[in-house]
């Protein structure tokens, strides 16, 4: 079993992608430093707990992060919450689940060419 613990103090922004790919991954993925995540467009940390727990995803939130066992996620809905990057690291969980995000269309936020960059190296989304 895998046991990866990363500090994200100096790259919040991460929390969301190391987030999915903890889920993706074999094992237990610890994230912390991020405390400063609950203080973004949405409160990151509950919001992405609250998401992958709708996929079946075994998690432990914390004040600074969060505990994922790694390999529990499952097919579902979950939605962006209007937060352009849960949107595009929720769309990832795509790649290798039957995962639809709910008005994923916000990641136009920040990246406006996200879904055709994507299509470039071979992973089509589509926005519903």
């Amino acid at each position: 079993m895998f046991l990866i613990d990363v500090n994200l103090a100096n790259a919040p922004d991460l929390l969301l992608t190391v987030a999915v790919l903890g889920v993706l991954a074999e094992g237990k993925t610890t994230i912390s430093g991020v405390s400063h995540g609950r203080l973004k467009e949405t409160d990151r940390i509950d919001t992405t707990c609250r998401e992958l727990e709708k996929l079946g995803c075994k998690l432990e939130e914390f004040e600074d992060g969060m505990t994922i066992y790694g390999q529990t996620v499952g097919d579902g809905i979950v939605e962006s919450h209007n937060d352009h990057r849960l949107a595009m690291a929720f769309s990832l969980l795509g790649l290798k689940h039957d995962v639809e995000v709910e008005n994923g269309e916000c990641f136009d936020v920040s990246f406006p060419n996200f879904i055709e960059l994507m299509a470039e190296i071979g992973i089509e989304l589509e926005l519903k």
